[in-house]
């Protein structure tokens, strides 16, 4: 009996942080490959109760390789070289990984209002390099 209530707390938590996710402000922004890359995807990015969460989709990744994805200020073009985390992950072996992350900026979450103003962008990285870029629009 314990053990079913721990269950249903539990399922009932996470039914509730997706609906707050859900309500709270959100845009989904495509991810482009960069020159010599193929790799694209789409970056759900939001609002929630620890700064901003991020739901990475990818594909064209090679297969089993380390991804990071990360937040920087400028453009794809040009972007700064401070960075803040989001995730650190391992394609599966089709090359594709689905995942969620919080953006951190040294340990600490970074507020969905101060990214999403037009002037951030959200980067994958694989290997040494930055295979694919998406701008996070501003509010409003």
């Amino acid at each position: 009996m314990r053990r079913r209530l721990l269950v249903i707390a539990f399922v009932l938590a996470a039914s509730v942080a997706t609906a707050a996710f859900a309500a709270a402000p959100t845009g989904t922004i495509r991810l482009h490959a960069r020159p010599g890359s193929t790799v694209t995807g789409s970056a759900t990015v939001g609002a929630s109760t620890r700064g901003t969460l991020v739901l990475l989709d990818l594909h064209g990744l090679v297969p089993a390789s380390g991804v990071r994805a990360l937040l920087h200020a400028g453009t794809c073009a040009h972007f700064g070289a401070s960075f803040a985390a989001i995730v650190t992950a391992t394609a599966n072996a089709k090359g594709a990984l689905r995942i969620r992350g919080h953006v951190l900026f040294h340990g600490l979450p970074v507020d969905y209002s101060t990214i999403a103003d037009g002037g951030h962008v959200i980067t994958v990285v694989s290997g040494s390099r930055v295979v694919a870029c998406g701008v996070i629009p501003g509010m409003g």
